[in-house]
């Protein structure tokens, strides 16, 4: 009977059971809870102490989270089973799995591991245990080792999907888990963990033809609620996300574990532009009481850093901190062949680069290092991109692969003493990080030392304070030479600006020309932001509602109609209206559906306004390329100086404002240049690719001769 709770549906459909217990063990497998219980429930009132049907009740009630219901019959089948006995060692072992209770489960693993050979399925919470430890080794042994039956059955094969994930093997997670949805249609919680599989690949090509079918076939249920508001998240519905990880907050009151929710509930609110909000959070305001995993910290460590919050640096090297205790507990530092690789840099050139993103696809970080590479015609030292997670047919690690200049590998295991050990295996003189904390870091992989000396640069707006980086590499317009930051790497100034935008052929960018204004003269000036909502501070858009009110016929032009998202557009109104901007004076655009569109709807804006404290970079390039000066406000600290940096490189620097009533003034003067604006837009891509930043390869030239200069003082 307890293997029908381990069958394919497909191989129950057509058995004929004559025993009342094995049809309600086969609704069980079929998800058909109401069926099974009736049957239970009309048995037990026969036979009470029939150790299979407490089994049974057991195993139903946990499924539906009737916790009160479950550990009642828990009870009756530890009387019956004895506390020694398999099946009520399986049932405690599953319960303590579902609510999280990992290191009670760790306690009783001797216990479990002893009775594995009377009841097979124990194995498999020996895995799940080992999956929550982040044992990956012993967990894949463990699958590895399995005998051909219980290899095959549908929870060996989410396990192993599990592992694959975790070990940044996306593709043969998909194939594995869509074979099995295919087999197993009604299984919810599969269809899931393939939604999940989908979006943790970040895989466009599959994640929203996975949401709608499941959509479909299920409509929206309390345990998808998670998963479809973190798809909903991806596509900029962040108001309908947040509604929904409300929801499920909801739903959720009794259960333990909702680190999940609360992560993306923080990301909710950021994206709306309320990330002033999350300061409110007890991270900050309470560090000692705030429990939560590491990826919410890390995402509240984010929100500080883009508000120049007083409080970022604390906040983020106590994430750091706790990075460093899982490091100093991980096999890492105590396998045989560790070997610290600090103050090992080769004597002569070339030396050997590493560059690590998990952004290799199209993703500002991985088109401007394309574009680095393809004008790097003569390198010195011998360069590789490590890209650490592959996005499959939505990689662009692709286009690297004809340049001579740079070598491409891709480690995306996420098995962290592994991985490191691949890494080192390299044998590199340098490893830059192009990512900092955002979505896909490697920071325990630095902290772990890849390479003798390491670099942050590009990808994120702020320090790490992880004190095993030992430069933070940018220009005199990022780190002036009275920086009020903290910073724990040593700055490096390069001698020109920090980066370079100079699109390849193979980048869409290339071949498409300054768009012309489509508006007379009788149009008024149009001022726009292309920049992400979560940028749009009440501080900025109160400086906005006051340009546009003192511009006669002006209008501002934002990314975003009410089809898009309703309930952001409700909100992003509100928030409009109370900071003195009329929403009536905004031309609301539709998202583009690609970035050749994007790049067109330049064509609708005569004048840029940067955001402020956190302000734009890549969209400053984009829009100088398509024939928009953009007006910013240089601050204080990397992420509120990005755009003046872009500005100074294009030779643009009168662009670039001290004040906020300096920022006023000049974009209400621009109005009077509006005839200008319109009938020289090819002047700004001019000026850019005239300018340092437009010229990669003098980039790579300073950037190549910063790095020989680092081996020699570290020697």
């Amino acid at each position: 009977m307890y293997e029908i709770l381990f069958d394919w549906p497909d191989r129950l459909i057509n058995y004929e059971y004559k025993d009342s217990l094995y049809i309600a063990a086969r609704h069980l497998r079929l998800q058909q809870f109401l069926e099974a219980e009736s049957i239970l429930l009309a048995r037990l009132s026969l036979d009470f102490d029939n150790q299979d049907i407490h089994f049974l009740l057991s195993y139903l009630y946990l499924r539906l989270s009737r916790y009160e219901s479950f550990l009642y019959s828990l009870s009756e089948l530890k009387r019956l089973d004895k506390p020694d006995g398999a099946y009520y060692c399986f049932m405690y072992s599953q319960y303590l799995l579902q609510i999280g209770d990992i290191s009670k489960l760790g306690e009783n693993l001797s216990w479990l591991i002893l009775r594995s050979s009377q009841f097979w399925p124990l194995q498999l919470i020996e895995i799940s245990y080992y999956l929550k430890i982040n044992d990956l080794s012993n967990a894949y042994k463990l699958v590895c080792s399995l005998s051909q039956h219980p290899a095959t059955v549908l929870e060996s094969v989410r396990l192993k999907s599990s592992i694959l994930v975790l070990n940044g093997q996306f593709n043969d997670a998909l194939a594995l888990l869509s074979n099995a949805s295919l087999r197993f249609p009604s299984h919810l919680p599969l269809r899931i963990q393939l939604l999940d599989c989908a979006v943790l690949g970040r895989s466009q090509l599959h994640t929203l033809p996975i949401l709608n079918q499941l959509l479909q076939d299920f409509s929206l249920t309390k345990e998808s609620l998670a998963s479809v508001s973190q798809v909903r998240l991806i596509q900029n519905r962040s108001a309908e996300s947040r509604q929904l990880i409300l929801k499920n907050r909801v739903w959720n009151t009794i259960t333990p574990n909702t680190e999940y929710y609360s992560t993306n509930l923080y990301n909710c609110y950021d994206r709306l532009g309320l990330g002033d909000w999350l300061l409110h959070s007890p991270f900050f305001t309470d560090p000692s009481s705030f429990t939560q995993i590491l990826a919410v910290k890390e995402n509240l460590c984010m929100s500080a850093a883009s508000l120049e919050h007083y409080d970022y640096s604390s906040s983020v090297s106590s994430v750091m901190q706790e990075y460093s205790n899982r490091i100093e507990a991980s096999p890492i530092n105590k396998s045989p062949d560790f070997v610290k690789v600090k103050s090992v840099c080769r004597i002569q050139e070339p030396l050997t680069i590493l560059w690590l993103s998990s952004d290799f696809s199209y993703h500002p970080v991985g088109r401007f290092l394309y574009g680095y590479f393809s004008a790097l015609s003569s390198p010195i030292h011998k360069h590789i991109i490590v890209d650490l997670n592959d996005h499959g047919v939505e990689s662009t690690r692709y286009l690297f692969e004809p340049l001579t200049s740079v070598e491409s590998i891709c480690i995306p295991r996420l098995d962290l003493p592994d991985r490191v050990s691949d890494i080192r295996n390299l044998n590199a003189d340098i490893a830059v990080d192009l990512s900092g904390w955002t979505s896909g870091h490697f920071m325990p992989g630095f902290l772990s030392n890849l390479s003798p000396i390491q670099v942050t640069y590009l990808g994120y707006f702020a320090s790490t304070f992880n004190p095993s980086i030992d430069y933070w590499l940018g220009d005199s317009q990022l780190f002036p030479d009275t920086m009020q930051e903290s910073h724990t790497e040593s700055i490096w100034r390069l001698g020109r600006c920090f980066l370079a935008w100079q699109p390849p052929s193979a980048l869409v960018e290339s071949s498409l020309d300054v768009p012309s204004s489509p508006f007379t003269s009788s149009t008024g000036i149009r001022f726009g932001s292309f920049n992400h909502h979560r940028k749009l501070s009440n501080e900025t858009l109160q400086l906005w509602g006051k340009i546009i009110n003192s511009v006669p016929g002006s209008s501002l032009v934002l990314k975003m109609g009410e089809s898009d998202d309703p309930g952001t557009f409700t909100l992003l109104s509100k928030r409009m209206r109370r900071a003195g901007l009329d929403p009536e004076r905004i031309t609301w655009i539709p998202r583009p559906r690609d970035t050749v569109q994007h790049l067109n709807q330049y064509s609708l804006v005569d004048v840029a306004l940067d955001c402020f404290p956190n302000g734009g970079c890549t969209t400053t390039c984009e829009a100088l390329w398509m024939g928009v000066p953009v007006i910013t406000s240089t601050g204080n600290s990397y992420v509120s100086r990005m755009s003046s940096a872009v500005l100074h490189g294009a030779n643009l620097p009168n662009w670039c404002l001290s004040s906020k009533s300096q920022y006023f003034d000049f974009a209400v003067l621009q109005a009077e240049n509006l005839s200008w604006l319109r009938a020289n837009r090819h002047y700004w891509r001019q000026k850019l690719i005239n300018s340092p930043l437009g010229n990669a390869s003098d980039l790579m030239t300073h950037i190549e001769l910063a790095f020989s200069k680092m081996v020699k003082a570290s020697r």
